[in-house]
């Protein structure tokens, strides 16, 4: 939701107590299984790290920021594109056969480790979305939308990241 006076957008009250409420079970399950604090930390940086930048973004960007950013993350899947093309050219079985996990684009974390996969698809995600809204609000062409979901379509195939296709 965007404020009439700042333009900028608000967090509205449910996604911040869907967001408590899912910290709370976070907390919660990690007292009833008393493991180890460092590991709640790093469950809790994996998992919040994403719902915590939204947050700080919908409450301090007005909706022209929303819009570069989104410009720029388009660019960077269409990069991305291209770079998961020659990872997945290089990196084979012997069998001609790709990788999945370690095709991660801009994301990876070398030629001989996995990860990145979780990252790459929230830009999928993000772009697919802010692209089919922009192209329902008349903002933008067809053609844009047709890149952003082949693009993420066909980089979700060369990583196999099934989940896209599922949030799709």
């Amino acid at each position: 939701m965007v404020s009439e006076k700042s333009g900028r957008y608000r967090v509205p009250a449910s996604v911040c107590l869907t967001v408590a409420l899912f910290y709370f079970v976070c907390l919660v399950s990690w007292l009833l299984n008393a493991y180890s604090p460092a590991l709640f930390a790093w469950g809790f940086r994996n998992n919040f790290r994403f719902l915590i930048f939204f947050m700080i973004c919908a409450s301090t960007l007005r909706k022209e920021d929303v819009y570069e950013v989104v410009d720029i993350l388009y660019v960077y899947l269409l990069i991305n594109v291209v770079i998961v093309t020659y990872q997945s050219m290089t990196m084979s079985t012997g069998f001609g056969l790709s990788y999945g996990d370690y095709v991660s684009g801009l994301f990876s974390n070398g030629a001989d480790s996995r990860g990145g996969n979780a990252s790459l698809n929230w830009l999928m995600c993000i772009v697919t979305a802010a692209a089919v809204i922009r192209y329902l609000n008349k903002e933008k062409g067809l053609p844009y939308v047709v890149v952003a979901i082949s693009g993420s379509l066909y980089i979700a195939t060369l990583n196999e990241t099934k989940l896209y296709f599922a949030q799709l």
